[in-house]
């Protein structure tokens, strides 16, 4: 096995084969809700590169997986807004 290390646009990406556990792991990420981007710059793959990993995953759930974590963190922002308006509103009833 080989990798090659280097800089594209800022970030450290890898070059050559990567192994199949640490693709697997980005992969698991991914479907646990980390994005693509995000996966990219932990791991240096390239965002191509993950795309077509999971593309060519087995379960062939590329979209599913996709559309999973894209609303993942749409509810995550939900929460976020309805926590910030729940503390105004209860911010100015104290008033």
């Amino acid at each position: 096995m080989w990798i090659i290390v280097f800089k594209e646009r800022g970030t450290l990406m890898a070059k050559g084969p990567i192994a199949r556990e640490l693709r697997e792991e980005l992969i698991s990420n991914i479907r646990g809700g980390m994005t693509v981007r995000e996966a990219s710059e932990r791991y240096g793959v390239s965002a191509k590169t993950i795309y077509t990993w999971l593309r060519k995953s087995a379960d062939g759930a590329r979209g599913q997986t996709l559309e999973l974590s894209r609303v993942k963190r749409e509810n995550e922002a939900l929460y976020r807004l309805l926590g910030r308006l729940t503390y105004q509103l209860s911010a100015g009833e104290k008033k």
